[in-house]
């Protein structure tokens, strides 16, 4: 089963630009291991400072543990915070797994 893990991020005025290269550096870092099945970034065409990531993984263990091993550049996080409208402090309210049904790529 493929699990999708959507996140989404709303960056500060003004920082859209800064954290939609940040969010680009993450999908290249997830992208690269090994279990990942694929990673995509959207932006909002209604408000551009709003991102969904979504990243595909074999099943919810495999993306636990890419965070549980740091796997991902642990600086990123650090570098997101001031980018964020909140901060980091609501993140995890806006992380959800589903599994998929399809997915086609044409």
């Amino acid at each position: 089963m493929t699990i999708a893990v959507h996140i989404t991020f709303e960056a500060l005025p003004g920082k859209g630009d800064q954290l939609e290269a940040v969010l680009l550096e993450i999908v290249a870092d997830v992208m690269s291991l090994e279990d990942s099945t694929g990673c995509d970034l959207m932006r909002s065409v209604d408000n551009p400072l709003k991102f969904t990531l979504v990243e595909w993984w074999p099943s919810i263990e495999a993306h636990k543990r890419v965070h549980d091993e740091h796997l991902i550049d642990a600086e990123l996080p650090l570098r997101l915070e001031p980018l964020l409208d909140g901060g980091l402090a609501g993140l995890a309210t806006r992380i959800g797994y589903q599994s998929a049904i399809a997915r086609r790529i044409k």
